[in-house]
């Protein structure tokens, strides 16, 4: 994950907590703070493998996988490609328990 430093508050390079409205669903991700990206925008790579920390369903996603926090929505019968790369998130720092 890339955060932009200046606006998104966040001061460290660590764990980070992200969730949305849209799913009970959370994710783990690592932090990598830099000005490379505009101003409140997270730049979440794709490709890693579902992996939740249990079989419950609001278990958190601990590889990082954006697709948890997106609709599985395909844009059309035809093409059944994904519609949705952006999507409204929340972050926080992760503390394990």
């Amino acid at each position: 994950m890339i955060l932009h430093k200046p606006a998104c508050g966040i001061v460290f390079e660590g764990m980070l907590l992200c969730s949305n409205h849209l799913s009970a669903k959370q994710i783990l991700a690592t932090a990598d703070v830099n000005d490379t990206v505009r101003a409140g925008v997270i730049v979440l790579p794709t490709g890693s493998w579902y992996s939740p920390e249990d079989d419950t369903a609001d278990a958190v996603e601990t590889a990082g996988n954006p697709n948890v926090l997106t609709l599985d929505v395909s844009t059309s019968s035809y093409g059944q490609g994904c519609s949705a790369h952006t999507c409204l998130v929340k972050i926080e720092a992760y503390e394990p328990v």
